[in-house]
C-alpha cells in the first residue's frame, strides 16, 4: 500500500502511450515491484466471436523480478 513501509505507487497504464515508453507499476519491496512497458498502441484482437480492430488496443509487456515475464492485452 503506497504511503506504508515505504511503499510507492505506480502507473497502471499512461493516458498517452507511446511504444517504448517503461513505467514501474507499483513498488514494495519483495512484495510489489512490477514494471510495464508498452509494445503496440494498434493491435487486433481475436476471440470466440470473431477478429476485431478497435480504435486503441494497446499491447504491453509486464513483469516483477519477483513473478514471471507476462504479455497483456488492454484497450484503454
Amino acid at each position: 500500500m503506497a504511503g506504508v513501509n515505504g511503499d510507492k505507487p505506480g502507473i497502471i497504464m499512461k493516458a498517452h502511450s507511446a511504444i517504448g515508453d517503461f513505467y514501474r507499476q507499483e513498488f514494495s519491496l519483495d512484495n510489489a515491484e512490477d514494471f510495464a512497458e508498452m509494445l503496440s498502441l494498434n493491435e487486433v484482437l481475436t476471440a470466440h466471436a470473431g477478429t476485431q480492430s478497435l480504435p486503441e488496443i494497446r499491447r504491453n509487456d509486464h513483469w516483477s523480478p519477483i513473478f514471471s515475464k507476462t504479455n497483456s492485452t488492454r484497450r484503454g
